[in-house]
């Protein structure tokens, strides 16, 4: 709980807009966002939640200092999945069961940044090799792989989740806002719009100017970085048959 409280805190002070769906008292979400109440002012709350859900709404009591905006969705829970990591640059996945697992699924499939908790139990801890491999891609340190792995730094996080997003939209002065399964968002009050197309996105990158680097050639169309400042250049691969590249 107060990991998840620290988190809202540092959430809020970076000005990040947090969407998020459930209100039980159990979850992560419920007490990311007692920890952004404390911080308060101009802190944007975007609750997405289907119209069939049977939890009660008892929020009240750690939202009375964010500005909450409510939005439901026909269905039941699985057909809310989709609008919240839309809605979202980012997400950030902290423990969960079945629903965090979906909420992670479809976030890879839109190429959404995730910055996974796994120092948490449940769904993250299990997801965690593949995730951390799809971090390793974006040149993430180790140092920082292992805090996430064993772990917490709530402004660790909130720097990580810049980051991230910053990478994929191209865009160095974009500051985010996050959800936990959370989802995050630039802009307070209106969702972006981000092209998916690969090249639009700033290609991984290794700074490494000399020694051995491993990278995925079938994504971001082919397009890798290696070096760093006056020795940067962007190397771009594509496969010519199943035995050669």
């Amino acid at each position: 709980m107060r990991a998840c409280e620290s988190l809202g805190n540092a959430l809020a002070e970076a000005g990040f807009t947090i969407i998020t769906g459930s209100f039980r008292f159990s979850t992560a979400d419920y007490h990311v966002l007692a920890g952004a109440n404390r911080v308060g002012g101009a802190t944007e709350v975007i609750i997405l939640r289907p119209t069939l859900a049977e939890e009660g709404d008892d929020l009240d009591h750690v939202t009375s200092n964010l500005k909450v905006h409510r939005q439901f969705f026909s269905g039941k829970w699985k057909d809310v999945r989709h609008e919240q990591v839309d809605s979202a640059d980012a997400v950030i996945l902290i423990g969960g069961g079945a629903g965090t697992k979906r909420i992670a699924e479809i976030a890879l499939s839109c190429r959404k940044p995730i910055v996974p908790l796994a120092i948490f139990s449940g769904t993250v801890r299990e997801l965690w090799p593949g995730l951390r491999s799809t971090l390793s891609n974006y040149c993430i340190a180790d140092d920082v792989l292992k805090t996430l792995e064993k772990g917490f730094d709530a402004q660790l996080v909130v720097e990580l989740t810049k980051l991230l997003v910053k990478k994929r939209v191209g865009n160095t002065e974009i500051n985010p806002s996050v959800s936990p399964s959370l989802t995050v968002q630039p802009n307070a009050g209106q969702f972006p719009v981000v092209q998916s197309k690969a090249d639009e996105f700033v290609s991984p990158q290794s700074p490494a100017n000399n020694g051995t680097v491993t990278f995925n050639y079938s994504s971001f169309n082919g397009r890798f970085s290696i070096g760093d400042g006056i020795y940067l250049f962007e190397t771009i691969w594509s496969k010519a048959s199943n035995t050669s590249i």
